[in-house]
């Protein structure tokens, strides 16, 4: 019964018959598929025919072509091959034939009545028979959706770790740098290195001595020389470049006024210089920001893709270095600057401009917590 459904009616088979073929053509293109022989029948119809030997018919060809036969001569013995009667037997009598998609059969009127008798000789089950069918092709199809996409993700896990080899093979100069600048005696390194670069300036440039033009009440001011996270990548002692920030970017402003950050970072790196290997680094990470924004990925803090977490983590961006500077310039016990946080970003303000008052504001700020931790051990006795 079609579909398993029971049925208790007497069936009757018809005899079968000859369909002569008025024409058949080897591989006649139907599309983008090639079927072994395209029949055309005395009504006009066509009929698609496919030699089983070696292939059966692949699904994608037998869900676009209607009206689809296999013959099936996997599994003709030598002699059938070999004896041409026994051959064309087999062709065209005894050999196992299967029907795909067949509109010349399914159309036909004697068979849509008989489909209709027998579903409504068992409307419940032939229903449920066909949910069951249904739900069975729709399983398949996520099984196979599934498996492709897991092939597609590992073949593009593949690809990148191949681009990213290539990458990092590319770059690996700057991952050498970015090792040895994690090492503890890098930084002791470079602060050697960059103190006697300055002292030895200092003994051939006058225009080098600007800290001292931050001496006042007889003593150099206090919040330049402090050291800052990641100002090893400058090419200048702390002393150096953060008088350099003071006196030309910030005392000689009127107060309130913002503070440019972008033109203190140009300064610096027109002055001192960056580390010729970060400031690749970070050319890479910008023309990365670039990139990932065109792509809509511009989430988060910019990662070059084919570095660590820990190597992107130790890449040094000289904004960050000034920024951290201007918050300690910002800190109560200097107060140079007011701190400002809008939109996830900091912007600074100054505060006052006179070196004489800001040093008398630190001595004041000093002598009031001097006398708040001397009442602490009053009381504690």
């Amino acid at each position: 019964m079609p579909d398993g459904v029971p049925y208790t009616d007497e069936v009757f088979f018809e005899h079968h018959k000859s369909q002569p073929f008025r024409t058949v053509v080897q591989e006649q293109s139907a599309g983008t598929l090639r079927p072994d022989l395209t029949a055309r029948l005395r009504n006009g119809s066509i009929l698609f025919i496919e030699i089983y030997v070696t292939h059966a018919v692949e699904e994608a060809k037998a869900k676009a072509l209607d009206n689809l036969m296999e013959v099936d001569l996997s599994n003709l013995t030598p002699e059938q091959k070999t004896d041409p009667d026994l051959l064309r037997q087999a062709v065209l009598e005894s050999a196992p034939r299967r029907w795909f998609l067949c509109s010349l059969y399914d159309n036909l009127k004697r068979v849509k009545q008989a489909q209709a008798t027998l579903s409504a000789s068992a409307p419940d089950e032939w229903m449920r028979r066909e949910q069951a069918k249904r739900e069975l092709k729709l399983k398949r199809e996520r099984a196979a959706a599934q498996a492709q996409a897991r092939e597609q993700g590992r073949k593009r896990m593949e690809a990148n770790k191949k681009s990213r080899d290539w990458q990092r093979r590319q770059h690996q100069h700057l991952i050498d740098h970015l090792a040895a600048a994690r090492s503890d005696d890098y930084e002791q390194a470079r602060l050697e290195v960059r103190t006697a670069n300055h002292e030895a300036k200092l003994m051939r440039e006058d225009a080098f001595r600007t800290p001292g033009r931050l001496i006042t009440r007889g003593r150099q001011a206090t919040f330049v020389g402090i050291p800052v996270q990641g100002d090893w990548i400058i090419n200048a002692d702390s002393e150096a470049w953060q008088a350099l920030v003071v006196l030309d970017h910030l005392l000689c402003k009127r107060k309130g006024a913002q503070v440019n950050i972008g033109q203190c970072v140009s300064a610096i790196k027109n002055r001192f210089g960056i580390l010729p290997w970060m400031r690749e680094l970070n050319a890479l990470k910008r023309e990365q920001s670039r990139q990932d924004a065109r792509e809509g990925r511009s989430q988060g803090p910019t990662k070059l893709w084919y570095l660590t977490g820990e190597e992107n983590r130790s890449i040094v961006n000289p904004v960050t270095v000034v920024i951290r500077y201007l918050e300690v310039l910002s800190a109560p016990n200097i107060q140079i600057l007011d701190a400002i946080r809008s939109n996830g970003k900091a912007h600074f303000r100054l505060r006052d401009n006179r070196l004489d008052r800001i040093m008398a504001n630190i001595d004041h700020y000093a002598d009031e917590c001097d006398q708040m931790y001397r009442t602490h051990l009053r009381k504690k006795k």
